[in-house]
C-alpha cells in the first residue's frame, strides 16, 4: 500500500537515484545497510528487497521491488533473472501501449498539420449536433478553403504549401475556444465545429479568420491571383440548416461555393 503511494521521479530521494542508475539495487544480508537503506527497512516494512528499475525505449517509468521480512536472505541469480524477465514483459507491455495510442492517434489526426482529419470531424459533429438537440444550444460548422491553393504549390512548392497549411493551422487554433474544433477535411479544405455558437457569431469567428490570413504576409503570396493568398469559407448552424451532420456538412458546402463564385475571399451563409 505505502509504495504504490510512493513518488519516483529521476534523481531525486532514494527511488530517484535507483532509477536514474538503471540497475537492479539489492537489499539483503550479504549488503551491508546504509541509513537509506535501513530507512527503506522501517519506512516499508521490508528487510529484504530487489529494487529494479523499468524503462521503456530508454525512458525510465518506474520501479519493481520484491521483497520479504525472512531472516538472513540472500537473493539468488536465478531469482534475479527470473525478475529481469518479469521488467522486460512490463516494458513490452508499456511499449506496446504507446504504439497503440499512437496509432490511435494518428487515426484522427492529420499528419501535417496534426488536426483532426475528417473521419473524427464527421462522427464528432454528429456528438455535438445531438447534445445541441438535447439541450436546446445552437451548434455551428464552418468549411475554410484555401484559394486557387494549387496553383501557390505549383508556383512555389510543395514545402511552401506545408508551411501554408501549418500557419494556417495556427490562425485557426489561436481563434477558436477550447471546446471547438477544427480539421484538415483534405488537401486545402479545413473545417470548424463550434459548439454553442448561432449562427451569427460563427459568421463573426469565421470573418476574423479570414481577414487574419487575407492580411497575413505568406512567402510566395505575390504570385496569387490579387497578389495575395486568401481563403473562402461557408458556414451552417443547427437546427436552421438540418438536424444531422450532413445536412450542416452539405449546407456548409454549398455555401462555400456560393463564396468561391462571387470572388472567393469570403465567407457565406
Amino acid at each position: 500500500g505505502e509504495l504504490q503511494k510512493a513518488k519516483v521521479k529521476v534523481n531525486q530521494g532514494f527511488f530517484g537515484k535507483i532509477l536514474a542508475g538503471n540497475k537492479p539495487f539489492i537489499i539483503d544480508s550479504s549488503v551491508r545497510g546504509n541509513k537509506e537503506m535501513r530507512s527503506f527497512s522501517d519506512t516499508y516494512k521490508m528487510n529484504n528487497a530487489c529494487l529494479s528499475p523499468i524503462s521503456a525505449k530508454g525512458t525510465p517509468i518506474g520501479l519493481l521491488i520484491i521483497g520479504n521480512n525472512l531472516k538472513d536472505f540472500v537473493f539468488q541469480k536465478d531469482e534475479l533473472e527470473i525478475t529481469n524477465i518479469f521488467i522486460r514483459q512490463i516494458a513490452i507491455a508499456v511499449e506496446n501501449d504507446w504504439l497503440a495510442k499512437k496509432a490511435a492517434d494518428l487515426t484522427l489526426k492529420d499528419e501535417i498539420t496534426d488536426l483532426y482529419n475528417e473521419k473524427y470531424i464527421n462522427n464528432r459533429l454528429q456528438e455535438e449536433i445531438k447534445r445541441a438537440i438535447m439541450y436546446q444550444r445552437p451548434c455551428s460548422f464552418a468549411i475554410l478553403n484555401i484559394d486557387d491553393f494549387k496553383a501557390y504549390k505549383k508556383n512555389n512548392s510543395e514545402l511552401a504549401g506545408e508551411a501554408v497549411l501549418k500557419k494556417i493551422t495556427v490562425i485557426l487554433n489561436k481563434n477558436i475556444s477550447d471546446v471547438d474544433k477544427a480539421a484538415r477535411l483534405k488537401e486545402d479544405i479545413f473545417a470548424l465545429i463550434l459548439p454553442e455558437t448561432n449562427k451569427g457569431e460563427a459568421l463573426k469567428i469565421v470573418e476574423k479568420i479570414r481577414k487574419i490570413v487575407e492580411e497575413f504576409s505568406f512567402s510566395g503570396e505575390k504570385s496569387q491571383p490579387g497578389g495575395r493568398l486568401t481563403v473562402s469559407a461557408g458556414i451552417s448552424a443547427n437546427p436552421i440548416d438540418g438536424l444531422t451532420a450532413g445536412d450542416l456538412i452539405e449546407v456548409a458546402s454549398t455555401a462555400l461555393g456560393k463564396a468561391k463564385k462571387e470572388g472567393k475571399n469570403k465567407v457565406a451563409i
